[in-house]
């Protein structure tokens, strides 16, 4: 671009057409900087389209043989007639790419959460829904008529419901499961790990956008911390003019119900 004369000392800041590129993964995705005179950037921008493929490729990318597409064009004015021009590129094809060590535009996220399931499926009770007669007795207990409350209290149950004349205790931990349901304890914690990715793109998501919220699927990292994944947020914002953040949220668990949540 052509030597400026502006007040002030520009030059350091002009001297470099791409000056900066970032790299936000491994697939060679790109956002190019130009700064330069505000004028002659419009004039380059002219030579950039959304969507179509261009020969624009940073030589330090060291790409060989790979075709890009432009995903994002933004031009902002500065100080003196001075501007920046923003292009996002995204590689068609990967034949040999080598990334710079550069800023990704991937902020990853992990946190520990509690979460609330019910009590009948902590591991000390949860034997007791697939036994036939531990689940009769809490069951049976739960329902006994008011007339017969101090019974309950007792945390008795009849040995015959049709005539209830003559009572048993309730023992183990069947009578533990009452004793807390007694108590209004109906549900407890449990710490669960909640990965984030965070990510800014040039690109927003497109008239075709699709998610897989609310069904399974691993997080791209720390998979390893958790039997089971369920994503549980997709959001998409757009910042300034041009600039899109995407945050994916996915949340582990030791197991995920088969039928609601079916593994694909």
């Amino acid at each position: 671009m052509s030597t400026l004369i502006k007040k002030g000392n520009l030059a350091a800041r002009l001297s470099m057409e791409e000056s900066g590129v970032k790299l936000a993964d491994a697939s060679a995705t790109a956002t190019l900087v130009y700064r330069g005179d505000l004028a002659e950037l419009k004039t380059k921008a002219g030579g950039f389209t959304v969507g179509q493929t261009s020969s624009a490729v940073p030589a330090n990318l060291n790409i060989s043989g790979d075709t890009f597409k432009v995903t994002g064009v933004e031009i902002t004015g500065g100080a003196g007639g001075t501007g920046r021009l923003t292009v996002g590129l995204s590689a068609v094809s990967n034949s040999s790419v080598t990334v710079l060590p550069t800023e990704k535009g991937v902020d990853w996220q992990l946190e520990w959460t509690l979460v609330e399931r019910p009590l009948e499926q902590h591991p000390t009770f949860a034997p007791l829904f697939t036994n036939t007669d531990s689940f009769a007795d809490i069951y049976t207990w739960k329902n006994i008529q008011d007339k017969h409350a101090y019974y309950k209290a007792q945390f008795k149950i009849p040995n015959d419901i049709e005539n209830p004349t003559s009572w048993r205790s309730l023992t183990g931990d069947a009578l533990k499961f009452c004793q807390k349901l007694a108590k209004g304890i109906a549900a407890y914690q449990v710490q669960v790990p909640v990965v984030r990715k965070i990510e800014t793109t040039v690109s927003g998501p497109g008239s075709n956008a699709s998610s897989r919220c609310g069904m399974r699927q691993d997080p791209p990292k720390f998979d390893n911390l958790a039997n089971a994944w369920l994503k549980t947020a997709d959001s998409w914002t757009k910042n300034g003019q041009s600039k899109w953040s995407h945050i994916q949220e996915w949340s582990g668990f030791d197991s995920l119900d088969e039928d609601l949540y079916p593994s694909s």
